[in-house]
């Protein structure tokens, strides 16, 4: 089974009790016939955030194990290192290289910076907050964990991308 295909199988059972969704990812993880036990984890990955707080023990023992290794701490630290803490300009994507965000200094909030999320469609959003430490913490728990350079000037130059960006939509929606 590819991770895909593992990835609909859990949503898919994450619809009902928790109590049924361990009966069905420890089903994945024992019967690995067609997939191996690190498939079965990494396509449990997205999931495992919700699952840290659950009443089905063997559960939430597991989520909260895969949850923190996949939690970012240590990326976020080599790329604070990387950059000597400064990481304006810097490029990141999610394991499956769908999903981007761009790091910047905050022009709407001086002292604050930015990560502004796009995928090659468009821009989606983005997230402000005090300092890139605060930041990379954050955006590496959401799964950005890869650094990305260039990712920004490939989506822009798809015919998919959005070059219409609606700014004055987007900030009307600020506070």
């Amino acid at each position: 089974m590819s991770t895909s295909v593992l990835e609909q199988h859990l949503y898919s059972a994450a619809v009902g009790s928790d109590e049924a969704f361990w009966h069905a990812l420890n089903a994945l993880l024992t019967r690995t016939e067609s997939h191996s036990r690190r498939d079965v984890l990494k396509a449990f990955e997205d999931l495992s955030g919700f699952y840290t707080d659950s009443p089905c023990l063997p559960l939430r023992k597991l989520a909260k194990r895969v949850f923190r290794s996949c939690s970012g701490e240590a990326f976020a630290a080599y790329m604070l290192h990387r950059h000597n803490g400064d990481l304006g300009g810097v490029e990141l994507s999610n394991r499956q290289g769908t999903l981007f965000a761009v790091l910047l200094p905050d022009a709407s909030a001086p002292g604050n910076v930015r990560a502004s999320f796009f995928d090659r469609r468009g821009f989606s959003g983005h997230i402000s907050r005090s300092d890139y430490p605060t930041l990379m913490l954050e955006l590496a728990g959401d799964g950005y964990c890869l650094e990305a350079p260039g990712a920004l000037t490939n989506a822009f130059l798809a015919d998919a991308f959005d070059k219409r960006y609606d700014y004055q939509a987007q900030t009307a929606k600020c506070p």
